[in-house]
């Protein structure tokens, strides 16, 4: 891998002095811009894009990027604004707080509270479902509102989180409204006394990620590990663990397992479950005979789709899908073992942050990112320095067999105990979140 900084100087450079890694941030030459987004499908093509053949059944996922209004600075502790007059402008997300420029980005201009909101009205398909709301990532601290009843807060920026809003939501307009709280806290990687100038990169404030609005049904997969055990044996096999997540109860419920290459399956399970209370109960199914299947490789990254299906009295209600790849990677004393064989490292660093948005860039921006550093520079593994970055590049990168080193959020700084306990929670849901990568 590259150093993470450099600090020798070019001596035919006539004493121009080298950027340290802050500066070279600050300079914009992390990247060029992309500014337009992804186009996310209206409410009215819900059924029809959004059903059984790519989600399952009952189940729906609506991107929820676009119609939000930004009203600008407030009081965070409130999220009140400061002048009640203010008009909310109409803003697409991701979405950063402040306007930038490709260079000289200056930490006090974002670090104030801000406050976004968002009225819809939910769809009919939804009405008898379980309505939740996800964010990928708001930067750093969200106090969300669903029709003027407070959530709880959430602190962290790199890594997704969610509210059931069911209870609250009425027939007609609703209004959710989310205080951004950009001001140096004590979440990792922050915390120090010493402010921003601590951590060696940048924290651009805003719900810099999306969006999505999910219905499931009362009794619904919440969670999937699809995890291969001893690929490079001819019995390997795939134990997928499930968590059901219930509201109502059932006497019987069948979870049936597929692991598919395209439209074709290569194996399946099923185990029966009973639901006799509310609550979460998890259960193992294995998938066996994967001596045919090929393995996840930096030069042939096959990947297959598991598909856990819920069915009540025979029916499907809802699905949950994950994508894996079947590989064996450890280290020796001599090197990384990829399938067995000793394979020489070669990759680079990468922020998550652009010129003129911080990191408010689309998904296919991080594929691009992604493509670069395979097709471009070669590399085989990139470091995601210093904290989780986007499940689109994670996706690329898959895709694309390149490596990742994924780190939690962090800058030689530990905090006190209510910040340890930040950064544990941290590590759970950076796992949790990727191990099916």
């Amino acid at each position: 891998m590259n150093r993470d900084c450099s600090e020798t100087r070019n001596k035919n450079s006539h004493a121009r002095p080298a950027l340290s890694r802050r500066e070279f941030v600050r300079s914009g030459a992390l990247g060029a811009a992309a500014l337009a987004l992804t186009p996310v499908l209206q409410w009215q093509n819900t059924a029809a894009e959004l059903g059984s053949e790519v989600f399952g059944p009952a189940r729906w996922i609506l991107p929820f990027d676009r119609d939000w209004q930004f009203g600008g600075r407030v009081n965070p502790s409130t999220g009140i604004a400061n002048d009640e007059e203010r008009k909310f402008a109409p803003v697409t997300l991701p979405h950063s707080v402040v306007r930038l420029s490709w260079q000289n980005w200056d930490p006090a201009a974002w670090e104030h509270g801000w406050i976004y909101r968002r009225r819809f009205t939910i769809p009919q398909e939804f009405k008898r479902s379980r309505v939740f709301l996800q964010f990928d990532g708001v930067m750093v601290g969200a106090t969300p509102a669903i029709n003027g009843h407070e959530l709880p807060p959430h602190l962290g920026g790199y890594l997704p989180f969610e509210y059931e809003l069911t209870q609250w939501l009425k027939h007609g307009d609703n209004v959710f409204a989310v205080t951004v709280d950009c001001r140096w806290s004590n979440v990792p990687p922050e915390g120090s006394p010493q402010g921003p100038k601590r951590v060696d990169y940048l924290e651009l404030g805003g719900i810099y990620r999306s969006v999505w609005l999910k219905a499931v049904p009362q009794i619904f997969v919440r969670d999937v590990f699809a995890k291969p055990v001893q690929v490079l044996d001819p019995n390997r096999r795939v134990v997928v663990s499930c968590t059901i997540d219930a509201a109502a109860v059932e006497r019987r419920v069948d979870v049936h397992v597929e692991m598919r290459n395209g439209s074709r399956v290569v194996a399946r399970a099923r185990q029966a479950v009973a639901i006799d209370k509310p609550g979460q109960k998890q259960l193992a199914l294995t998938l066996e005979k994967l001596g045919n299947a090929t393995l996840w490789d930096v030069d042939s990254p096959r990947l297959y789709d598991v598909v856990t299906t819920l069915l009540v009295d025979g029916k499907p209600v809802h699905d949950y899908r994950v994508r894996i790849g079947l590989r064996d990677a450890r280290f020796e004393l001599n090197g990384l073992f990829l399938n067995g064989r000793r394979l020489q490292l070669f990759g680079l660093n990468r922020h998550e942050i652009y010129p003129y948005v911080g990191g408010a860039m689309p998904p296919r921006v991080m594929r691009r990112d992604a493509d670069m550093l395979r097709s471009d520079f070669h590399c085989n593994i990139v470091r995601c320095s210093h904290y989780p970055q986007s499940e689109a590049f994670l996706n690329a990168c898959d895709e694309l067999g390149l490596m990742v080193w994924e780190e939690t959020p962090g800058w030689g700084y530990l905090g006190d105990d209510g910040w340890k306990e930040l950064l544990v929670r941290d590590v759970r849901d950076m796992i949790i979140r990727d191990r099916n990568h």
